[in-house]
């Protein structure tokens, strides 16, 4: 094999390696664009219709390397529940506010004669819960606002034998609210096989 024929080869590789390089590139600049994409759109979904008892959401896709650089307040908290990221399967988080905004007539509350004549106003708040009751003698509001945020992590469990750990003996899921009047009663994970 002489020489040029040896640089045109060395050539034809180098430019099928760029070409595999570029496509792999461009796949994964189009999944990055389609995360950005999808998280505005959620963003302006939510937005526009902050009083939705229902909230649709799409799926992002990151590498562990993308969650510890671009969310690094999510894998610290998934690490303070105690599980490993190279374990993580999937993590949602959802915010929630509860409004309840109504007026009491002084008839219908039971410290009414106590109340019905007097004007007062209670206001108490902390980070996650705030109360607000005004007292007229005719009319009482009550309103109560409260907010919270749900972590949640599935994450494979391996087996394990001593110090070994290998493959997925179960799937399992964590749950944190950040709020901490909030106790959570139930949960459940169903993984539908197709």
């Amino acid at each position: 094999m002489n020489r040029q024929t040896k640089i045109i080869v060395t050539l034809a590789a180098l430019l099928g390696l760029a070409v595999v390089l570029l496509f792999r590139g461009s796949a994964e600049a189009r999944r990055v664009e389609e995360n950005f994409r999808v998280a505005d759109q959620e963003r302006q979904a939510l937005g526009d219709s902050l009083e939705a008892s229902r909230a649709s959401v799409a799926r992002l896709r990151m590498t562990i390397g993308e969650l510890e650089e671009f969310r690094a307040r999510d894998a610290r908290e998934i690490e303070a529940l105690g599980v490993k990221l190279r374990r993580v399967e999937s993590l949602t988080k959802v915010e929630t506010r509860t409004l309840l905004d109504t007026t009491i007539h002084p008839a219908e509350m039971p410290l009414a004669p106590i109340l019905s004549d007097s004007l007062f106003a209670l206001r108490w708040s902390d980070g996650w819960v705030s109360i607000d009751v005004t007292s007229r003698p005719t009319l009482s509001r009550v309103e109560v606002t409260s907010h919270d945020t749900l972590f949640q992590v599935v994450h494979r469990v391996p087996h394990s034998w001593w110090i070994f750990r290998w493959g997925t003996k179960a799937i399992r899921q964590e749950i944190r609210s950040s709020n901490p009047h909030t106790r959570l009663t139930y949960a459940e994970y169903i993984e539908i096989d197709n």
